[in-house]
């Protein structure tokens, strides 16, 4: 067990202070999540041990990832997170999960698929920024702007993550494959349009010009996203080499 923590990666130690804050937070026992813990890695995926021709040893530690994501499931945590929008107490969790599932999807049109989902979330964000009217005006904006940082964000990582994954299957020779790809892109071009309008008219709504600039400067972000797409879908489907 010593081993583990002194070679831990930044995901696990990002594992363990969510475990720490949710005791914090949701009066987790202890002892119950040691037991969970020592029973989820003793029945998580055996630790692949791979010798190097300098007889090194690199240890692939996934099952100490999925014992960490299995006690977070267990605890409430993830399940409390599915609605949770930019600004809201537990979306980082909810970020976490997203990224948990990206890591764990090892199929690339659906971790495309996925990836979509994402930036279709975030649009939706975007529906719900107004709905609480009785918050104070400074809160709201503050609000706005996370959920358009985060629109831009997630859009602009999809569309640049998908792109290499259908060059890298066009560099394959899985033409069909890649062309599933494109189809994807195109449906995050669509969403960019989209993305485009509901930002233009909250930065209309916004009274507050440095909450306004700085919702504009995403604005040409994803903007500048969508063109690049639109640059990409417009060039034919290079022949495998």
């Amino acid at each position: 067990m010593r081993f583990f923590l002194k070679t831990r990666s930044k995901s696990d130690e990002q594992l363990i202070r969510l475990l720490r804050t949710a005791q914090q937070d949701f009066h987790f026992p202890i002892g119950s999540i040691k037991h969970r813990l020592m029973q989820s890695i003793g029945q998580a995926m055996p630790v692949a041990v791979i010798e190097s021709k300098f007889r090194g040893i690199i240890m692939l530690r996934y099952s100490v990832v999925a014992a960490g994501v299995i006690v977070i499931i267990s605890g409430g945590l993830v399940l409390a997170s599915t609605n949770s929008t930019p600004g809201d107490a537990l979306f980082p969790i909810a970020k976490l999960r997203e990224q948990v599932i990206l890591g764990l999807t090892f199929d690339d049109l659906a971790r495309a698929d996925y990836r979509a989902d994402i930036v279709s979330d975030r649009l939706q964000a975007l529906d719900q920024i107004n709905q609480n009217v009785e918050a104070p005006q400074a809160k709201i904006n503050n609000q706005r702007l996370q959920v358009v940082a985060e629109s831009d964000k997630s859009l602009s990582t999809a569309v640049d993550a998908v792109m290499a994954q259908q060059e890298s299957l066009q560099n394959q020779g899985k033409e069909a494959q890649a062309a599933k790809l494109r189809q994807t892109l195109v449906e995050l071009d669509q969403l960019a349009l989209q993305h485009e309008e509901k930002i233009e008219a909250l930065e209309s709504e916004t009274d507050d010009a440095q909450t306004q600039a700085s919702i504009e400067e995403h604005l040409l972000n994803i903007r500048h996203t969508h063109a690049k797409t639109l640059d990409w879908l417009n060039q034919p489907l290079p022949l495998a080499q």
